[in-house]
């Protein structure tokens, strides 16, 4: 369950980014305490102080104010993100729960595997709704045609790769 969890906020967000701006997206991100506060004392009773509530409601009044719901800025999209991140929450609260005593690779095989079948499933379903020339005209950033990546751009694609650590 925590894989489909941590896997499931992925989509959430990506599937915000070509309709809100991108630091609405990213301030999104940042609610993930406010969540895990609030799902932590009621889901897994866990005891909150008092700081934590007031922390938790500032952030929430801070959330509604970006969002700005009830307004025309405001947008089913928006809604995306903290669907992420509510979902981001619920894998913490089930890690910290129920997974203190899974080995580390266990935890990171399951991930990996879910992220592999997501994966798959999302390409499969993009492929199969590419065919439909209205939705692809409706979403271009997503059925557009792959472009060649320029020999320039190879260059900064290597400058990023991690150096090896000495060895000492």
């Amino acid at each position: 369950m925590l894989a489909v969890f941590i896997t499931g906020t992925f989509p959430a967000f990506y599937a915000a980014i070509p309709f809100l701006s991108l630091s609405t997206v990213g301030a999104a991100n940042y609610t993930a305490p406010i969540f895990i506060t609030l799902l932590s004392a009621y889901v897994i009773k866990e005891p909150v102080s008092l700081m934590g509530w007031v922390g938790a409601i500032v952030g929430f009044a801070g959330v509604l104010f970006l969002l700005q719901p009830g307004t025309e800025a405001f947008s089913f999209w928006a809604l995306s993100p903290l669907l992420g991140v509510c979902s981001y929450a619920a894998a913490h609260l089930t890690t910290r729960a129920k997974c203190q005593k899974i080995p580390i690779a266990a935890l990171s095989l399951s991930q990996n595997s879910a992220m592999l079948v997501a994966g798959l499933v999302i390409s499969v379903v993009l492929v199969i709704a590419q065919s439909t020339s209205d939705i692809a005209a409706a979403f271009p950033y997503i059925f557009a045609t792959w472009s060649s990546i320029h020999p320039s751009d190879w260059l900064v694609l290597l400058a990023l790769l991690p150096l090896p650590s000495p060895v000492g």
